[in-house]
């Protein structure tokens, strides 16, 4: 009974944005980067598809990221890592905590590509150690389904965001593994030497080139955006990952918008 219990409430699932990617539909996330679960459960119950935990830019270590993952099980928001480099360790412990979908940062080649997806790939389609009781496997209620399902279920994201990513874009497309595309803009601006220019004709062409090969390729999109409006314009021109702001941005703005509202409350009354 006990057993049974388990299975039933921590069994691995279905990824369900690959799958609804897959069928063409898409799927809407924002950015963790404040490192409490209370954050992460309203940020849960906000109706996203997926939340990405940043373990990149925001000051967070593998003990954050477990108790960061935990804070979303019973939401329908779906768990996703950026992990903060091309490498083994974080790529194994991200999977083994329970993370589904795994981003990876700074790919710059079809070598780079290739490693990354084989990261996050049993043998023999890659090198991922294996393991009987993380709590990925219901800490080892059912690891021989987790072992023959992961490969299938697991999503690799691989980010585009440097000039060298763009023009080798379509040896990066052609990788087996590879399940969405994702275009950094704000890196991608930055290599470009035009930081912050999202509208700038270079980075526009940088845009065109990946979106083209991701349409040839038919590996689905991503990118970020500021607004749900903007998401919006995305989905029309075919995307199908779209990140819109981040727990860091909603906080700022909210309460930057009541520091403003009570400025002009203490000068009406000056």
């Amino acid at each position: 009974m006990i057993m049974e219990h388990t299975i039933r409430i921590n069994a691995m699932e279905g990824n369900a944005i690959k799958k609804r990617m897959q069928e063409g539909r898409p799927v809407f996330g924002s950015w963790l980067a404040i490192p409490h679960a209370m954050t992460v459960e309203i940020m849960a119950g906000a109706g996203y598809d997926w939340l990405i935990v940043d373990f990149e830019h925001a000051p967070l270590d593998i003990q954050n990221g477990l108790a960061m993952i935990q804070a979303m099980r019973y939401s329908p928001a779906s768990p996703v890592a950026r992990v903060p480099l091309i490498d083994m360790a974080w790529v194994k412990r991200v999977l083994d905590i329970g993370f589904m979908s795994v981003m990876v940062p700074l790919i710059r080649t079809r070598e780079d590509t290739e490693y990354a997806v084989s990261l996050a790939k049993y043998p023999p389609e890659g090198i991922r150690g294996a393991a009987a009781s993380h709590r990925a496997s219901g800490y080892g209620a059912y690891t021989k389904d987790y072992l023959a399902r992961a490969n299938k279920e697991i999503m690799v994201i691989i980010q585009i965001e440097n000039t060298e990513s763009v023009a080798n874009v379509k040896d990066i497309v052609s990788v087996p593994g590879v399940d969405c595309l994702f275009i950094g803009p704000m890196d991608l601006s930055v290599d470009l030497g035009v930081a912050g220019d999202f509208q700038h004709p270079r980075v526009l062409e940088a845009f065109r080139k990946v979106e083209e090969a991701a349409k040839e390729a038919g590996i689905p999109l991503g990118t970020l955006v500021g607004t749900p409006e903007d998401a919006r314009k995305k989905v029309d021109e075919g995307y199908l990952f779209l990140g819109i702001s981040s727990d860091v941005r909603h906080l700022a703005a909210g309460a930057r918008g009541h520091g403003e509202k009570i400025a002009r409350i203490r000068e009406s009354r000056s």
